[in-house]
Formats: C-alpha cells, structure tokens, sequence
C-alpha cells in the first residue's frame, strides 16, 4: 500500500494545540447533538417544545446549537421533555448532587 500512512502516525504530527481545539469542537457537537437527540427520541419538534416552554421555536434552536448552555436551561429543556437532568460532583469517596431539592 504505498502512499498510505497509519492514522496513528498523522494524528501524531498534529500540534498539541490543534488537537485541543478539535477536542473542543468535538465536545461542542456532542453537547449539541445531544440535546438534539434527546428531543428526537421523544418525537417531539422544537416547534411542541417551544410551546411547552413558551419560548420561540428559534429559541429552542439557539439552546440545541449552543456551545456551553446554562444548566438552568438545560434542566428546563429536559424537564419539559418529561426528564430529570442529574448533575453529580465525585471528590474521592464521596458523589455530590448539585441539582437536588
């Protein structure tokens, strides 16, 4: 196979900043997939959950394709698509629940 090198061996040629930002960018649309995604498995269109927040559809997009959304945002988005968003801090031994009531 001439011509054709291991991804291993590429991947190592790039600068450690240049794997920071594609790492980064990598998260940035997986949060935005995910948000996404949790919406389409409840077959439910940004438009119902615009109503159901009483936001504008256009808002319900924003929120999808945000970088780094608020969690309060978050735990609004989900609790309207009839879910719980659990946020939890592990410190050695011990699990935290930052979102409890």
């Amino acid at each position: 196979m001439s011509g054709h090198r291991p991804w291993s061996e590429i991947r190592h040629q790039r600068s450690p900043e240049r794997e920071a930002k594609i790492a980064e960018g990598t998260r940035a649309i997986l949060r935005e997939n995910t948000l996404m995604r949790l919406r389409q498995n409840q077959r439910i269109t940004q438009q119902e959950l615009a109503a159901a927040l009483g936001v504008s559809q256009v808002n319900i997009s924003r929120i999808e394709h945000e970088d780094e959304p608020q969690l309060s945002t978050m735990r609004r988005f989900v609790e309207a698509l009839g879910g719980e968003l659990i946020v939890q801090v592990r410190i050695g031994d011990e699990t935290f629940d930052l979102l409890a009531e």
